[in-house]
């Protein structure tokens, strides 16, 4: 049996022919091929595919939703599904797990679903940073002593730059900014002479945001908040720097949450911050703007590909 399973759907998985039905249906008026009804990797697909993947390249010893019980392994990592997680609390008080890891992407708030992330079964709750450690801690004071946090990886291989960057390119990522501050600091790059597009969040391919990047230089990234950032992840292995937009602050169903960050991992070899338009402004006349020491890729490489995420977890999982 495995060291380790990684469940992302019950097991085994419950699908109802009603919901097969709906999924063949879609496909065919979508035009699509069948054989992709069922998503690769369950849970937040980045998330899964870089734990997978990453599990994978360095030869760990581990399954991935198993198809009957016997071949769950006594440590769990539940990444996504919550039927998962229900499952997976009534295995650990049978005893048949021994160890209950869960997160980061199967909520938003602990208190969801009734707080069963913060059952006594899980052992660990994975968050994506260490902010979401402290709003989870407050909103659920059960969790403390017992939260971690856990960022993904991603494919450097995929993500990789070739070519020469055009240095007279800034690209704008729309995601949620405030209007007015979006289009102050977008028309000012264009004061500037720097060719300034813009990206929709949701509106393009991977393959497009990977060529997109292969010719921009810079990044300028609007999001109020983001508990880890693959955008930008993905940004920094394509060796692009970016200007990032941070409130220290989201509001999410009528709560509001301070402090936060719109990019948790951010360094100075990845970027700058900027709050207003005056801070905006003052990286390009302070000449902060080409971040001379900047090296995102070589930061990814040491920090955040699929193999170091993998070890990271596997850490987590061996520790008592």
């Amino acid at each position: 049996m495995p060291k380790l399973t990684i469940l992302t759907n019950t097991v085994p998985p419950i699908r109802s022919m009603g919901y097969t039905l709906l999924r063949i249906a879609k496909r065919i008026v979508q035009r699509k091929p069948l054989n992709d009804i069922f998503p690769k990797y369950g849970g937040h697909y980045a998330v899964t595919r870089s734990l997978i993947e990453g599990l994978t390249k360095i030869d760990a010893d581990f399954n991935y939703n198993p198809k009957k019980l016997r071949d769950v392994s006594g440590t769990v990592v539940v990444l996504g599904y919550i039927p998962a997680l229900k499952q997976a609390i009534s295995l650990k008080r049978q005893g048949r797990i021994k160890k209950l890891i869960a997160g980061p992407s199967l909520l938003i708030m602990p208190d969801q679903y009734k707080g069963i992330i913060a059952s006594p079964e899980v052992d660990i709750c994975l968050v994506p940073s260490n902010f979401v450690i402290d709003i989870f801690e407050r909103v659920s004071p059960t969790l403390k002593g017992r939260t971690l946090y856990w960022p993904s990886g991603v494919d450097t291989q995929y993500w990789r730059p070739v070519g020469e960057k055009n240095k007279k390119k800034i690209l704008f990522y729309f995601k949620r900014p405030p209007s007015q501050l979006f289009e102050q600091c977008l028309n000012y790059c264009k004061q500037l002479g720097l060719e300034a597009d813009v990206l929709y969040y949701g509106k393009y391919t991977i393959d497009e945001y990977k060529d997109l990047l292969n010719t921009y230089a810079y990044l300028v990234h609007f999001v109020d908040q983001e508990s880890q950032g693959i955008s930008l992840l993905e940004a920094w292995s394509m060796d692009v720097p970016t200007l990032v937009w941070n409130p220290e602050y989201f509001t999410y169903q009528d709560r509001f949450v301070y402090p936060s960050s719109s990019s948790p991992y951010l360094t100075s070899q990845t970027g700058r911050f900027f709050r207003n338009f005056e801070d905006f402004k003052s990286l390009f006349i302070n000449g902060q703007f080409f971040l001379p020491e900047a090296a995102p890729r070589e930061w990814v490489l040491s920090n955040m590909s699929d193999e170091v995420s993998a070890h990271l977890l596997l850490e987590i999982c061996n520790n008592d």
